[in-house]
């Protein structure tokens, strides 16, 4: 086993030596100084040997020509090289840690099993008991089988850590960390000041901001579901807009006109549910869909439309789930199919 550490450690120092030989090469060949101070060196060792100048100053001339064109080509495959060794480095960096972790747990399992024999020989004092003879070979069986077993549990560790790495910030490294508080941070502070800056312009201009009118629809009575299919979403430009880059808004702003929520409430929540994504293992933004679903029907009730039944329940989870900037333009182009003040079931509260 510790063969194999070695044996890793070693493949990965060369990786890393290897990535910093061609970043140096690509250094040194961009230092153009540097590197016409190589080629007039050459140059003048040309002139010696050959006795002619004027030969040395046609090579030192062509040199620095074909540099013109070469140095950018190697310089790419040497970035693509560097991209594959980095590719490598992370995958040499996972078999150390379970090559590690493996050595590490089978040092604990026989820790333990010669902390358990000391303990059995001195219970036992100077009593000796005939028992039957340990076959040859016993011992090292048992050994070879902690090792696999300790192998097994240290791959088993290392990919539980690899996926909860993608999808929980507290499994992240340090620097992971530091980066997801930071964007997370401005995403927040970017979230308010649009928030604020739609809701002073829905205020001051409100047209733009309305799904537009439909009046061949307004006549329907007795609806029973949506006016507009789930997947109508360019039918009305402005809404889908607003839907598909920030379907917080647009959510907070539909549950704000029908009165079920107020604005800041319904942005602050569904903004810090899907903000909360990365902290709470995708946890929050399940909450978010249950949200979107239990004002889908209370959207529903006030429109009049079949709301708490077993189909409309699958509909609107099918929609949150698979679909939730459709979802959300579907719900906020409902008004323009409906006269103002037209809507059933006005008194229904948040």
């Amino acid at each position: 086993m510790q063969k194999a550490v070695d044996e890793t450690g070693e493949e990965l120092s060369v990786n890393l030596a290897q990535q910093k030989k061609l970043r140096h090469d690509i250094d040194h060949l961009s230092d153009l100084s540097s590197s016409d101070h190589e080629i007039d060196e050459s140059a003048k060792s040309v002139a010696a040997e050959t006795q002619s100048t004027y030969l040395a100053n046609m090579l030192g001339k062509m040199w620095k020509e074909m540099r013109i064109f070469g140095i950018p080509a190697y310089t790419k495959h040497a970035e693509e090289e560097i991209q594959h060794l980095r590719r490598k480095e992370k995958g040499i960096e996972l078999e150390l840690t379970v090559a590690e972790a493996a050595m590490s747990t089978a040092k604990r399992r026989w820790a333990g099993g010669a902390t358990k024999e000391k303990v059995s020989l001195a219970k036992s004092g100077d009593e000796k008991d005939e028992e039957a003879p340990v076959p040859a070979g016993t011992a090292e069986a048992g050994s070879h089988t902690d090792v696999e077993a300790g192998v097994r549990d240290a791959h088993a560790q290392t990919v539980e850590s690899a996926v909860l790495h993608s999808w929980s910030v507290w499994h992240m490294n340090y620097q992971q960390k530091e980066s997801v508080f930071v964007s997370s941070l401005v995403y927040l502070l970017f979230g308010i000041v649009l928030a604020f800056a739609y809701k002073q312009a829905r205020l001051k201009h409100n047209e733009p901001f309305q799904p537009s009118p439909r009046i061949d629809l307004q006549d329907r009575e007795h609806r029973k579901d949506f006016s507009f299919s789930l997947f109508g979403c360019f039918g009305d430009m402005n809404v889908c807009l607003v839907g598909c880059c920030c379907p917080c808004l647009r959510w907070a702003d539909t549950v704000d006109r029908k009165q079920l929520l107020p604005y800041w409430w319904a942005f602050s929540l569904m903004f810090g549910l899907m903000l909360l994504h990365v902290y709470t293992m995708g946890l929050s933004t399940l909450i978010a869909c249950i949200v979107g679903i239990t004002y889908r029907q209370r959207l529903r009730k006030r429109y009049g439309f079949d709301s708490g039944t077993l189909g409309t329940l699958a509909y609107d989870s099918m929609a949150w789930f698979c679909c939730q900037p459709c979802a959300v333009i579907q719900e906020a182009r409902e008004e323009a199919a409906h006269k103002p003040g037209a809507e059933i079931g006005n008194s229904v509260g948040p």
